[in-house]
C-alpha cells in the first residue's frame, strides 16, 4: 500500500525509449495519461480539418490502442 503523495513512476528520456524500443513497440500507460493525449490529438485532427494548408500526411496520426489488464 502507497502512503499519501507518493508516486509511482519515473522519468525516462525519449531518447533513451528511443534506443531501446522498436517503433512499433506497444507502450504500457496510465489511462489519464492516454485521456490528455487523445483529447490532443483531437484538437490537432481538429484544426488540421479547419486549415487547409495543411498537407494530408501531417494531419493523419496512427490510432492509440489500449489494452486493460
Amino acid at each position: 500500500m502507497r502512503t499519501k503523495g507518493s508516486v509511482s513512476s519515473v522519468s525516462v528520456s525519449l531518447l533513451t525509449l528511443n534506443k531501446v524500443l522498436k517503433p512499433n513497440a506497444d507502450i504500457m500507460v496510465s489511462k489519464k495519461f492516454y485521456d490528455a493525449i487523445s483529447m490532443l490529438l483531437k484538437e490537432e485532427v481538429a484544426s488540421a480539418q479547419n486549415s487547409p494548408a495543411l498537407e494530408k500526411e501531417d494531419s493523419e496520426q496512427e490510432p492509440i490502442h489500449v489494452e486493460s489488464l
